[in-house]
């Protein structure tokens, strides 16, 4: 969060008095990148002055904790024998493994 604070800026534009992100598709006002986009609408609001309206109608809080890769998550176990999709086709033998 501070680093987002202190290195906000991002490729965003303002429209419409909101933040749009500018993708393939088009522009989109539905895409948040977390904290930069927060500490952005504050920047807009308050010191640059393009957004009009309270500060507090931007402020978002992110309860994102961690971050992981699943590509990761095989090297850090020895066997591997499936994930939470396929538990119901595990044959009786795996399936005791797991329970006992």
């Amino acid at each position: 969060m501070v680093r987002c604070a202190k290195n906000f800026k991002h490729n965003y534009v303002v429209q419409n008095n909101s933040i749009v992100y500018s993708l393939k598709e088009g522009l989109e006002s539905n895409v948040d990148y977390g904290w930069k986009t927060t500490f952005a609408y504050y920047h807009e609001v308050l010191v640059a002055g393009t957004i009009s309206g309270p500060p507090e109608k931007y402020a978002k809080m992110s309860i994102l904790c961690s971050e992981m890769s699943y590509a990761e998550l095989p090297k850090h176990f020895n066997l591997l024998m499936g994930v939470t999709g396929t538990l119901k086709n595990l044959p009786k033998s795996q399936t005791d493994i797991l329970t006992n």
